[in-house]
């Protein structure tokens, strides 16, 4: 059965703009907060709005971000001259809150202001529209006695292989659990080193864990992110598995919210009494439906194939918690312009004594 934790893996993402919020596959990267408390910054970076790029620097390599599309044009709307944060970034009132692993909090300065800034900073670089840091190096002032020890619970990044898009953005982060469905994130000074399996398509930061997959990565090639934490010999690496996954290949790869229903006596979308909260599918030909998520609970689970062709899906049903009685499996399932996905004739679960003929979803 699935587990699942608050790990980020940015991987199969769609396009958004900044003045929504963060779309189903586009993870919440980092917001900017305004030090007055009466004030707030309105300003987030998702996955989906950046290219990323580590400069060679070891533990203190530059992390740069290039702002693409709406995005850009909101921050430079926002921190440009007359922009309503302007004030703000000249008086160094600006901090950056990381929403994922491997982001650094520190505060926000315009590039020409960060270049006389003693300490850290993340600089704003309206030319190039892009957000970047050299960060200090998070282990340098760590108290090992405050770091878990092997007593302390299992230490893990993601209990299952995670499936990533070439291009993608990785912000791990290390957990201990100390029983089943328990994560509890591990302090980022804590981790004494980050890197890669060999071969990794990838490149990492070696003191954050960011790591970027290559453009040219090929479906199905599989690699490891590997953490030590502060006090562990340099042989002993807590992994996670990661497969590179073409989402032209595998179109129905990721996991997926239902929003609306039609039922079958009428053509109109309506909205779920009881919505699908998780359907997922994998890149191996795995699939498992939740209506309720939590923890690592999930209805039931099997096998899928679709052809891309014909749209035709099929789905069999191997074990489950709630597996229902009354469930289709085949039938068509299309992907819309807009990101949507659905399902016509299939039934993953009946909830209630309407017949439904069709589910739509959107990627969580």
């Amino acid at each position: 059965m699935r587990q699942r934790a608050p790990w980020l893996a940015v991987g199969l993402i769609a396009a958004m703009t900044l003045s929504e919020p963060a779309r189903a596959g586009c993870e919440n990267l980092l917001g900017v907060e305004s030090a007055p408390a009466d004030k707030t910054a309105d300003l987030s970076l998702t996955s989906c709005d950046v290219d990323t790029r580590i400069e060679d620097g070891g533990r203190t390599s530059q992390i740069r971000f290039h702002l693409r599309g709406a995005a850009g044009d909101a921050w430079k709307a926002a921190l440009g001259p007359g922009g309503r944060l302007f004030p703000e970034l000249l008086k160094g009132d600006l901090k950056i809150r990381p929403n994922a692993g491997g982001i650094p909090a520190a505060p926000l300065l315009s590039a020409a202001s960060a270049r006389g800034a003693a300490a850290h900073a993340w600089q704003w670089d309206e030319k190039s529209m892009s957000l970047g840091i050299a960060p200090s190096d998070p282990v340098s002032a760590t108290d090992a006695m405050r770091c878990p020890s092997d007593a302390a619970g299992v230490l893990l990044l993601w209990p299952e292989t995670i499936e990533v898009a070439p291009r993608s953005l990785i912000a791990p982060r290390l957990y201990r659990s100390k029983y089943p469905g328990n994560y509890e994130p591990v302090s980022p000074s804590c981790v004494a080193e980050w890197r890669l399996s060999d071969g990794a398509p990838a490149v990492i930061h070696p003191a954050l864990g960011l790591s970027i997959v290559a453009a040219n990565s090929r479906d199905g090639k599989t690699f490891s992110l590997r953490a030590r934490l502060v006090g562990h010999p340099e042989s002993k690496f807590t992994e996670g598995a990661v497969r590179v996954v073409n989402p032209t290949l595998h179109p129905l790869a990721g996991s997926w919210s239902e929003t609306e229903e039609r039922p079958c006596e009428g053509s109109a979308w309506t909205k779920p009494a009881q919505p699908i909260g998780e359907l997922t599918f994998d890149a191996s030909g795995a699939f498992s439906v939740t209506r309720q998520p939590f923890e690592a609970y999930r209805d039931y689970w099997g096998t899928y194939r679709y052809a891309a062709t014909s749209s035709a899906l099929t789905l069999s049903v191997t074990d489950g918690n709630a597996i229902p009685a009354n469930r289709r499996l085949k039938g068509t399932a299309r992907l819309g312009d807009s990101g949507t996905l659905e399902l016509e004739g299939l039934l993953p679960q009946e909830a209630n004594a309407r017949p439904i003929c069709a589910h739509r979803f959107t990627r969580r």
